[in-house]
């Protein structure tokens, strides 16, 4: 039994077929490009492990320095969640002690009906802190624990790094929301 086949059908699937497998690992590359990771784990720093909510943002100073916003918070359990965020001059010269400054400023929101944190000594739907490093160290940090009211499903934190480094002002804001 011979069989038929069009030349233009049969030449149409075979550059159909070589175009699904070329464009396959493209796609897989695509998908394996180092990017900032949606979780991580970390430890909390009493021994348990947990995965964390984070996001990581960068800018650079024009000489080869950078500014970089951190922001972690815990992405299960309790209400009270520990969270971690820092503001780094990476790269470059050490800061100038006196007149080189990094600031990072960190705030959480609440989402849900009547929802409510409390953080840094603060209550309500967004609570903030800022903490500004002019000592020639590198970084500012703060950690702690933010605690949700029953009402709150979605927790939101943000973390701005300002830095005033050789004569230059960058900041950079780096986001991060987690479900309670």
């Amino acid at each position: 039994m011979e069989i038929n086949v069009p030349l233009r059908s049969t030449t149409l699937v075979i550059v159909s077929a070589l175009m699904v497998l070329l464009w396959q690992p493209a796609t897989s590359l695509a998908e394996t490009r180092e990017t900032a990771p949606d979780q991580e784990i970390i430890s909390d720093g009493n021994g348990e492990i947990e995965p964390l909510a984070n996001d990581s943002k960068a800018v650079n100073f024009s000489n080869g320095a950078r500014i970089v916003a951190n922001v972690y918070i815990a992405s299960y359990g309790a209400k009270s969640r520990s969270y971690r965020t820092s503001a780094i001059i990476e790269n470059g010269p050490a800061p100038r002690s006196g007149t080189d400054w990094v600031r990072n400023t960190t705030s959480f929101s609440s989402w849900g009906i009547s929802s409510s944190l409390d953080a840094f000594g603060q209550s309500g739907s967004e609570v903030s802190t800022s903490w500004t490093n002019n000592n020639g160290a590198r970084g500012s940090y703060l950690s702690g624990n933010v605690v949700a009211n029953t009402f709150t499903f979605r927790v939101t934190g943000t973390t701005t790094g300002f830095g005033y480094y050789y004569g230059m002002t960058r900041s950079v804001t780096a986001t991060t929301s987690t479900l309670t």
